[in-house]
């Protein structure tokens, strides 16, 4: 009696540990909330914010969710083809639980001369408006991939990660919206206090902060700080797949969570090596995994 009480005690603490095991593991990967918030939609969030990204463009991805463009995508390619539409729900999700904040320093020690208990790094708040998505089908995506693919300088470089075993995926959608900075009001109070800033000259300060940040013009409309004069891309998804070598035996996905990590080590680090596929038994340019696309 008391081995079996032992025994379902022990099944009873593998299952609880087998639980709390495959929650961590399956947790996305970044813990910023808003991207958090993001992931939910399928999106990885850019950082910094920019219009540098595009749907249709080739983009080499880090483990760090860095996206680097190898192709880009030409914009006659992508005339009459991109679908746009705003998403209410998706921005009442940004404001509610997503709520993007990033962290700089000002040095402040010449006007403050030592208050603010020397504290000198503060946040700055943005808040998300006019949250719009651009999405291309796949069927156009696949056009343009050939297309870049038909480039030699393009097709040497997605080669050259592909076969290092990079990640080379094809933007899909992106989110972009109207982004508008704020410090947190005690921050300002203080500044106007201690500092005795006028609050032309507490904006002028953190317009300069956020844009040694984002890289960004910030511009001021109505008495209030906006990033740029047009809205900004704050996420991207690829396609389902991104691309594969010629003996590629499993199919190319980014990872969204630390289990997902692991599944693609097992199979594309120790499977995959040990029982490569010929170049006849890949997928071929067309085929709906996209797999080498010409490569």
């Amino acid at each position: 009696m008391k081995r079996a009480v032992v025994l379902a005690s022990a099944v009873m603490l593998v299952g609880t540990a087998a639980v709390a095991a495959t929650y961590e593991w399956n947790k996305p990967t970044s813990s910023d909330p808003f991207d958090y918030t993001l992931s939910q939609y399928h999106f990885r969030g850019i950082h910094p914010p920019s219009n540098l990204l595009t749907v249709g463009s080739l983009y080499y991805v880090d483990r760090a969710g860095v996206y680097t463009t190898i192709c880009p995508a030409q914009k006659p390619d992508l005339d009459g083809q991109v679908m746009v539409s705003r998403t209410w729900d998706l921005e009442e999700q940004l404001k509610q639980d997503g709520r993007l904040s990033m962290e700089f320093t000002i040095d402040l020690r010449a006007v403050l001369k030592g208050s603010m208990e020397n504290s000198y790094t503060h946040t700055v708040h943005a808040s998300l408006s006019d949250v719009v998505l651009e999405e291309i089908p796949l069927a156009a995506n696949l056009r343009i991939m050939r297309k870049l693919m038909a480039d030699p300088d393009c097709k040497s470089q997605v080669r050259k990660y592909v076969d290092a075993g990079k990640y080379v995926c094809q933007g899909q959608k992106t989110l972009q919206a109207t982004a508008e900075f704020k410090f947190d009001r005690d921050v300002q109070d203080k500044l106007a206090t201690d500092a005795n800033l006028a609050p032309d000259e507490i904006k002028h300060l953190i317009k300069q902060a956020i844009e040694s940040r984002i890289s960004e013009r910030v511009v001021v409309r109505e008495d209030r700080l906006f990033a740029s004069s047009e809205p900004l891309k704050f996420g991207i998804q690829v396609n389902p797949t991104c691309l594969s070598p010629q003996t590629a035996r499993f199919e190319r996905t980014l990872p969204d969570t630390s289990f997902d990590r692991m599944v693609n080590f097992v199979l594309l680090r120790i499977i995959e090596p040990l029982f490569p596929a010929a170049p006849t038994e890949v997928a071929q340019d067309g085929d709906a995994t996209v797999r080498v696309a010409g490569l």
